[in-house]
């Protein structure tokens, strides 16, 4: 890994032109959240793979073109979500996130919000290419994803249901393209929205001070931390007997795999406990992140 001095020198050894198109490059990839992409690019390959029947055409799934162009559509669509949510936050990240802040300071207001458009009307298209059934998903996603953005966000609970609602609904494209799903694969849907959710929730923890300030009524500002902490342990409760149940009940060996999830739970409630500073919700969020991965890789033997 090159240091970051070493990194500024190259980066000073190109032409202008090609020294401005870098920069760019860097900053779409921050404000897509390229690791979030391929972790959802991972898990809907991993769906199409193991959480569908039959277990004969895998191979066939892996080549298609089809599956392709949907995770891609998947992704864009995604990606304009991120984006088009820190349009909307640009005063909000000044207090809560002010040395990350790209849009309204490196990039332009117009030119994301164009960057979106161009994202979501990508993501639309290639749905379309892939399947109707999957361009209607992502016409479904890139509205609520804006609706999320521009409202619910600022209300207590329902935005976070919506995101959590929203991103185990990807795994949806793999079911929708070729069909034939095997029972863990509406797990792995409960899976992915409860950790979600929780990490939402704590997300809005982590941002009370810049949420607050411009009036926006998420559950910890409403109700308090003590009475949002007693929200989280519980959806954790319930993420434990998903996580750790449904694989069992399915007589499926993830159920073996999935007790590596005990350790980050565990650790996860004890640290839930005593957090109270924006550092520490932060550390809760990448956590919660840690365990969908963990949930991922443990597709490779549902």
């Amino acid at each position: 890994m090159l240091s970051a001095a070493t990194n500024h020198r190259l980066l000073h050894a190109l032409p202008p032109a090609w020294r401005r198109r870098v920069r760019h490059g860097v900053w779409f990839f921050r404000i897509s959240r390229w690791s979030n992409l391929v972790l959802l690019s991972a898990a809907l390959y991993m769906a199409a793979l193991f959480l569908l029947e039959p277990e004969a055409a895998l191979l066939a799934r892996l080549g298609s073109w089809r599956l392709l162009v949907a995770v891609t559509a998947t992704a864009c669509i995604t990606a304009g979500g991120y984006i088009i949510n820190d349009y909307f936050d640009v005063q909000i990240d000044r207090i809560n996130r002010p040395g990350t802040l790209i849009i309204g300071r490196k990039v332009h207001r117009r030119k994301a919000l164009l960057l979106h458009g161009v994202l979501t009307a990508a993501g639309v298209l290639l749905g379309l290419l892939a399947s109707p059934k999957v361009a209607a998903l992502q016409v479904l996603a890139a509205g609520c994803l804006y609706l999320y953005s521009a409202v619910l966000k600022r209300s207590p609970g329902w935005g976070n249901v919506l995101v959590a609602l929203l991103t185990s609904a990807g795994l949806l494209v793999p079911w929708l393209l070729f069909g034939q799903a095997k029972p863990m694969l509406w797990g792995y849907l409960a899976f992915c929205f409860l950790v979600s959710l929780i990490r939402e929730v704590v997300k809005d923890a982590e941002d009370m001070r810049g949420d607050a300030t411009f009036g926006c009524r998420t559950l910890p500002i409403v109700y308090g931390l003590p009475w949002t902490r007693k929200v989280v342990y519980a959806l954790l409760a319930l993420f434990a007997v998903v996580a750790l149940g449904l694989p069992a009940y399915h007589q499926s060996p993830a159920a073996l795999y999935n007790l590596v999830l005990v350790l980050p739970i565990t650790f996860f409630a004890l640290q839930l406990r005593t957090a109270d500073t924006r550092l520490q919700f932060r550390r809760l969020s990448s956590l919660a992140k840690g365990m969908m991965a963990i949930g991922v890789l443990g597709m490779l033997i549902a």
